[in-house]
């Protein structure tokens, strides 16, 4: 396994969920599940491991649970470019 880093910028309570570019240094992602009881980043594991194949074991928040801006643990069986694959699909 090769576990890769990503910095994200979440807008949770949008009117879906999508990778939306950029946001400075940080991959943005807008979600449509409210910031409250940990629904978002549930949400938000599951996009990202939805838009990269992978099972939501695979992703996990390593900092920044309560915050808009995270850091992504993403755990992946071959090298790939993981922000490519996020911000085209």
């Amino acid at each position: 396994m090769n576990d890769q880093v990503i910095k994200v910028y979440v807008r949770p309570g949008s009117s879906v969920d999508c990778v939306d570019g950029w946001y400075g240094e940080h991959i943005k992602i807008r979600l449509s599940k409210p910031p409250q009881k940990g629904k978002a980043n549930q949400a938000l594991i599951g996009l990202i491991a939805s838009k990269l194949n992978l099972p939501t074991q695979n992703v996990a928040i390593i900092s920044g649970n309560k915050s808009n801006y995270k850091k992504i643990l993403i755990k992946t069986p071959h090298r790939s470019d993981i922000i490519s694959k996020l911000l085209n699909s």
